[in-house]
Parts: structure tokens; sequence; C-alpha cells
């Protein structure tokens, strides 16, 4: 995870600095290749939360999970309207 503090406010801007490879989007390869398989695991996200650890030394802060569970979320969505079926 290469996030920093400051980039963990706003994970939108920050995603859109870590392209896929020169030429391509990482939209474009996922609408290109999406199956309905790939479309269920999506769908799964859907509210998707972490599960904080027994050892509470070995969790993340919660305000950086949080940020992370809905940025997780709204980019599963996201992906998910990008089929055409």
């Amino acid at each position: 995870n290469f996030a920093m503090a400051d980039d963990i406010k706003n994970l939108d801007e920050y995603a859109k600095t870590r392209p896929p490879a020169p030429g391509a989007t990482f939209e474009g390869i996922c609408a290109a290749v999406m199956s309905g398989r790939q479309a269920a695991q999506l769908r799964l996200l859907h509210g998707f939360t972490f599960t904080q650890h027994a050892d509470p030394a070995l969790n993340l802060p919660e305000e950086r999970l949080t940020a992370i569970e809905r940025h997780i979320q709204k980019r599963a969505a996201a992906l998910l309207n990008l089929r055409n079926d």
C-alpha cells in the first residue's frame, strides 16, 4: 500500500494517479473482459467491511479502514455499471 495519510482522505483522486499499463485504463480493461462471474464477485462487495483483528496492535486506524471500505464499495458499483447486458 503506497497511499499516505493524506491520500486516504481522497482515495478517488489518489486512485487516478495509479494507472495500469500505458495506453490502457483500468475501466477499459474491465469493460472488455468482465464476464458474469466477475460481475457476481463485484456484487459481493456491496456493503463490504473489513473485520478487525483480535489483536488491536495489528489493526489499521478506523478512519483509514472506513475510507478504504467506502472506496471499494464505490469502485465495485462503478465497475458493475460498465457492463452492457
